[in-house]
């Protein structure tokens, strides 16, 4: 019946089945999942919690309690819940499916992507495809790409793998095959919505971001209810510098999902550019009522430089360190927020501890080496020697031509780019992601791990 859409009656099946059965949780859980379908949301979730509860690690209820968490707006509830179901079961297609749509919510684009992959693993049965999605995940690239490839010269039409190769092209950093190849997806599958996002994703990559905005305007006319699509629109305009657009667009998206953390946060940085310093603070502590170890969010209000965090927040910051995984970049955040809340109320000793908490943990994230550091500006040094400029003095020109600004980090290139963009013919466009592809093409690197030719 609950296959047939017959939602009712199977309800009422399952309730005399109950007065029979009053323990069955088989029973108890598809009166949930008929409870769900029909829209009576706050039912379903007591249901599905109170079977969690009871029961020992089942996959399929976390999924069900997840869809249903989506359903009524708690988008962190959600992810939590669809995250404990794929680790249950990672064969789980449908959790990975509105994982990865959750996630791109989140502007999580790297685990959403690993959750699309993980969907097309758990879906795709060809021996080949699930080797090459076992080699992205290894960002082995290379070996993945021609994978693909030759699993398209006889299934040229498996949408599902043209834009697995458009992703991993995209890894690669290739500018134009990713493109192409989603559009040819496109024209095979027009209704392939998750390949049309893939390719809004891919123009806003090479700054086409009209074009971004016209491919996210076709699956808002689509999908109206998909809100990652308004989402990735909102982060286009922030990209493009329209804040006021941008801020909008966060608007209407909380009306519909307040309870969004992410986008909360999303909401008060969009703010706070705009100079609304006051509603990005609030927006900002929505976002931690919302989820209290959202790092950035705790970061965020720090950086604001005038925000004092009063006591209360100062003693949720300790509680949510002292209860973190200490491994994760929300601890880090955390450690620097409670740093400078700290610092500012002249608890020096104290707010360095937590300092140096943030950096240890950052340092190993970042594989940090000093030594490394060193060699390579001595080799720079080696190079850059004054015979190398001999003869170069008249290397200059006077064309209206591109200005490259090279430097090492924290060195003053952006410094320098602000006071060369202050002339009235000479705009900033920050740094560019060209240039790191037209680097990495150079070296004949294939993948971000390869050594330099």
């Amino acid at each position: 019946m609950i296959q047939a859409g017959e939602y009712q009656l199977a309800l009422s099946q399952l309730d005399a089945i109950l007065e029979v059965h009053s323990n069955d949780a088989k029973t108890h859980f598809l009166r949930g999942v008929a409870l769900k379908q029909l829209g009576q949301h706050d039912q379903a979730i007591s249901i599905f919690r109170r079977l969690i509860a009871s029961t020992d690690g089942v996959a399929a209820i976390h999924q069900e309690l997840g869809h249903t968490l989506f359903a009524v707006g708690h988008i962190d509830d959600a992810i939590d819940s669809l995250r404990r179901a794929v680790a249950i079961d990672p064969k789980m297609a449908a959790s990975w499916k509105l994982l990865g749509e959750l996630l791109y919510r989140e502007d999580n684009e790297q685990e959403a992507e690993h959750a699309f992959r993980q969907h097309l693993a758990a879906s795709h049965h060809h021996p080949g495809i699930v080797k090459a999605l076992q080699l992205v995940q290894q960002e082995r690239f290379g070996m993945a790409e021609g994978i693909c490839r030759d699993y398209l010269l006889r299934h040229p039409k498996d949408v599902t793998v043209i834009r697995l190769l458009a992703e991993i092209g995209i890894s690669l950093g290739v500018r134009d095959d990713p493109e192409i190849l989603l559009e040819q997806c496109l024209k095979l599958a027009p209704d392939y919505h998750l390949a049309r996002n893939t390719y809004a994703s891919a123009l806003s990559s090479a700054n086409k971001f009209d074009q971004a905005l016209r491919e996210i305007d076709t699956l808002e006319r689509v999908e109206p209810n998909n809100l990652s699509h308004s989402i990735q629109a909102a982060a286009i305009l922030v990209m493009i510098g329209a804040y006021e657009d941008a801020a909008r667009r966060y608007e209407a998206i909380l009306s519909k999902v307040p309870l969004h953390a992410q986008l909360q946060n999303s909401y008060g940085h969009t703010l706070k550019t705009l100079g609304r310093q006051q509603e990005a603070i609030v927006a900002y502590r929505k976002a931690i009522d919302i989820k209290d170890n959202l790092g950035d969010a705790y970061w965020n209000l720090a950086n604001l430089k005038t925000f004092t965090f009063d006591s209360a927040e100062v003693a949720k910051m300790r509680a949510v360190i002292a209860a973190s995984d200490s491994s994760g970049h929300d601890y880090i955040q955390l450690c620097f927020a409670l740093g400078k809340a700290l610092e500012d109320s002249h608890q020096y000793p104290e707010a360095f501890d937590y300092y140096d908490r943030g950096n240890r943990v950052k340092c190993k994230q970042e594989g940090y080496s000093a030594d490394n550091t060193c060699d390579e500006t001595r080799a720079l040094m080696r190079h850059c020697s004054a015979a190398l400029f001999d003869g170069k003095t008249q290397g200059g020109a006077q064309a209206p031509d591109p200005i490259f600004i090279v430097g090492l980090p924290r060195s003053g290139s952006t410094l320098l780019e602000q006071i060369l963009a202050s002339h009235s013919q000479v705009d900033g466009t920050s740094e560019l992601r060209e240039m790191i592809m037209i680097a990495r093409r150079l070296a004949g690197k294939r993948n971000k791990t390869d050594d330099s030719q």
